[in-house]
């Protein structure tokens, strides 16, 4: 019947909604740097990344996180990354990923910023 069909897509769309996840950052070392702490699946890890980096001093440009073997995608959600449940990630600081993002902000607004002799083209 239209009714229990309605009702039964009802309970998959539920099914599907996600748990929240504990996720807890450590640097190489092993030094808790954020959480664990809960998120939920539909987080950006551009959002994730920014949180992080905050809890660090550091620029959002300049940690990347990894997570297992991968290095999380910003543009991706938490889920899309393949975390769930409860989660290790591990937070690497980059200085050469931040002077590139300083690099490219000041090409954009029409200056040029050459760190350590390099080029910005």
């Amino acid at each position: 019947t239209p009714r229990r069909a309605a009702a039964e897509g009802c309970s998959q769309v539920v099914g599907q909604i996600q748990a929240p996840i504990s996720v807890h950052v450590t640097t190489l070392a092993g030094n808790t740097v954020w959480g664990p702490e809960e998120i939920e699946g539909s987080m950006f890890v551009a959002d994730l990344q920014r949180r992080v980096a905050e809890a660090m001093g550091q620029s959002s440009f300049a940690v990347q996180l990894v997570y297992e073997t991968k290095i999380l995608d910003p543009s991706r959600t938490a889920v899309e990354e393949g975390l769930k449940e409860e989660v290790h990630i591990t937070a690497i600081v980059s200085r050469e990923r931040e002077e590139i993002a300083d690099a490219l902000f000041a090409h954009t607004r029409g200056h040029i910023w050459v760190p350590d002799g390099a080029f910005v083209l």
